[in-house]
């Protein structure tokens, strides 16, 4: 299923519902839908609408919330008329996995496995996940868990009311609105803050780098239009302030370069790369046969062996079995350069691994 995207914004949105019903249609077989909500932006798919006709069909509709693990809590923030978007499991889900190692005060790696309704067994699922599972779990990852959901449990609904607030302030005082406009075919987690930089002249990968040596400040992620930071319950108005002026003085910083970066040859590769390749084989089938490496630029033709795609948005341009295009090639060659992170590929020679035999 093909994710949206946001022209204006130039950045990546979550599937659709018609997309969901589109791909259920061509796909009778399938026996469940997972859906990626909140992306990395903090924009959110209509789980709701997307429940509706994932259900309608008899399926099962999985989400990975792996951003959204704070969105439970926000029900005191919609109360007061401020957009918040709900939870995958008040929407409809059957199955939710949620980081919360991300948005809660939860150690690295401790997630949530949620279910919900009659159309997953909860005793198979544990019979599966005891076939996966280590007999001797982190207790300190399983005491960080039930910390977090504690705490948010407690404190979290009034928190978050406070958390927003702080942040519709600090718009204010600044006058700087770090992402104006909605999500399209869904809604925006108003705590992830997507700053475009690109108007200062400079690229997100910049940005980040000058923020870091220069403020101390270490964004979440960044990409060639964006900085995306993440406002937690645990930050201060002060530190907010901070930020948002930190990132508002990038107009004024010396970049030490000759011209500016090529925006309209970036959104153009982010746009292309995010479309689905010709398929060669099934993914099942791709994953058992032998591979080689060959340099990117010359891969074209080749079925791919495995996971290819610029970072972020982590969305793969190639998943193993498809057929490398000259212009996907092409795109992430320049996506490269442009200074995205590829995933898939290694770093060195920019290789690329595809099926041997095809």
């Amino acid at each position: 299923m093909k994710a949206g995207f946001c022209s204006r914004g130039r950045i990546p949105l979550c599937v659709t519902a018609e997309a969901v019903e589109e791909g259920l249609i061509k796909n009778p077989g399938a026996k469940a839908v997972l859906v990626t909500s909140p992306n990395y932006y903090g924009m959110t798919a209509d789980i709701r609408k997307i429940a509706d006709r994932v259900h309608a069909r008899g399926k099962i509709l999985i989400v990975d919330e792996a951003h959204g693990a704070h969105l439970h809590f926000g029900r005191i923030v919609r109360e007061a008329g401020v957009g918040f978007p709900e939870d995958a499991l008040q929407c409809g889900a059957d199955i939710v996995v949620q980081s919360a190692h991300k948005t809660l005060p939860a150690m690295t790696q401790a997630a949530y496995l949620h279910l919900k309704g009659e159309r997953v067994r909860a005793l198979r699922m544990e019979t599966i996940l005891s076939r996966m599972q280590t007999t001797s779990p982190s207790w300190l990852l399983l005491a960080s868990l039930d910390h977090s959901r504690d705490f948010f449990a407690r404190e979290g609904g009034r928190r978050l009311q406070k958390l927003v607030a702080a942040l519709e302030s600090v718009r204010r005082q600044t006058g700087f609105d770090p992402f104006p406009g909605e999500a399209e075919g869904g809604f925006r987690d108003p705590t992830r803050l997507i700053f475009q930089v690109e108007k200062f002249g400079v690229t997100g990968f910049e940005a980040a780098r000058y923020l870091a040596r220069h403020h101390c400040i270490h964004a979440e992620m960044a990409d060639p239009f964006h900085l995306v930071c993440i406002a937690t319950v645990f930050h201060t108005r002060k530190e907010l302030q901070r930020l948002f002026r930190s990132v508002s003085a990038l107009s004024s910083a010396d970049f030490n370069r000759r011209e500016l970066p090529d925006f309209t040859g970036m959104a153009d590769v982010l746009k292309r790369v995010a479309r689905i390749p010709p398929l060669g084989m099934e993914m099942y089938l791709a994953d058992r046969q032998p591979f080689k490496e060959v340099p990117l630029e010359e891969s074209d033709g080749y079925m791919s062996a495995g996971m290819v795609g610029p970072y972020p948005p982590g969305i793969p341009a190639l998943l193993p079995g498809e057929i490398i295009t000259r212009e996907c090639s092409q795109d992430l060659v320049k996506a490269r350069a442009f200074g995205w992170e590829l995933q898939g590929v290694e770093a060195e020679g920019l290789k690329v691994r595809v099926l041997s035999r095809f």
